[in-house]
């Protein structure tokens, strides 16, 4: 089934931005990315099925300056 949603995340909330791959994924060649942010329990956004260059660069846009505290 294929959803559509759009959700606006201010970039600053973002915590995570997790890349994985089941067994169908590398079978697919594609990965899953899932974005935690602060102030919540669940992921608020995940894609399901993304190139992994992709989602890469996907993640450093979203995490570019990642400081350690």
């Amino acid at each position: 089934m294929i959803k559509k949603q759009t959700l606006v995340v201010p970039l600053q909330k973002i915590q995570t931005v997790n890349i994985e791959a089941s067994l169908l994924h590398q079978v697919l060649n594609v990965v899953k990315v899932s974005v935690d942010t602060a102030g919540s329990d669940k992921t608020e956004i995940e894609i399901d099925a993304l190139r992994r260059p992709m989602a890469e660069a996907l993640r450093n846009q979203l995490e570019p300056n990642k400081s350690i505290e």
